[in-house]
Order: C-alpha cells, then structure tokens, then sequence
C-alpha cells in the first residue's frame, strides 16, 4: 500500500521540485560579446543569432528605422503577453515567461540594433519545450510588427 502511494505521488513531487527550482534559479542571461548566448544542445530554445542552418535559428525581426520607441513597444508586447521585465537596459531587455501548469519559468531576451530586433528564448528546466520558445518568439515579433505598423 506505502510503496503504490510513493509510485503514485512521485511524479507530482518532481513536476513540483523542478518548478520551484526553476523559479529560483536564473542561468546566466545577458549578452556574450555584444551578442545573445548561444543555445545549448537540448531543443528547448531559440535564437536569431544563430547560423540560418542552425536547428535553433529563428529569424530576427528586420526593421527600416529602431529607435527607442521600438524597445517602449517591445515592452508593452511583453507585458501584455503575460511577460516579466526582469532587466532593461538600452540594448538589452530580459523577460521571464512562466508555463501554465507546472509554472516553469522560461527566459526571453532581446538586443536592439539599428536595424534589427534580436530574441532568444530558452526554458530553463526539461529537455524539450514542445515548441513553445519557438512559437512565444512568433508571437512577440508579429504583435511587435503590428503595434508598429502605421
């Protein structure tokens, strides 16, 4: 009887420990040499500065003119997506995302240049995100594109 209600209650023990480790451990963000870090070898994470032929690359968003008013709206995208501005400098930004059910915490960085608009999302637990990071970046670049659309 013990030993069906360890097998049973493992599990949810795990899912909890990893969430509560993700939630208090933050793995080194910033830039590495003016640039977003690369990705690690697990698929639970994108980057547009990667080669096009890297499984990790997504593209970058391609901007005529970025200002400042760009990283005000990459904020207010990030907000509104359920994002937390961990730091924001001038070039950089560093958002958390927190999964649903497990309450994973996912990290969401963007460099800002003249011409384009950089992003990098990894999770920080698990081996693979099913996709996630590569859709959350889909959705920050065209609601980032929308909001600045004339």
């Amino acid at each position: 009887m013990m030993s069906t209600i360890v097998l049973l209650f493992s599990p949810l023990v795990i899912f909890v420990g990893l969430s509560l480790w993700s939630n208090f451990h933050t793995p080194y963000v910033g830039l590495h040499d003016g640039k977003l870090r690369q990705c690690p070898s697990k698929p639970n994470c994108v980057c547009s500065e990667l080669g096009e032929g890297e499984k990790h690359f997504i593209a970058p968003l391609i901007l005529s003119n970025s200002d400042a008013s760009v990283q005000k709206v990459a904020v207010e995208v990030i907000l509104q997506m359920d994002g937390v501005i961990e730091l924001e400098s001038p070039t950089f930004l560093h958002a958390t995302f927190q999964t649903p059910i497990f309450r994973f915490k996912d990290d969401f960085e963007v460099r800002f240049s003249e011409e384009a608009v950089q992003v990098r999302s990894a999770s920080r637990v698990g081996y693979s995100d099913l996709g996630a990071n590569r859709k959350r970046v889909l959705e920050f670049q065209n609601k980032l594109l929308e909001r600045l659309s004339p």
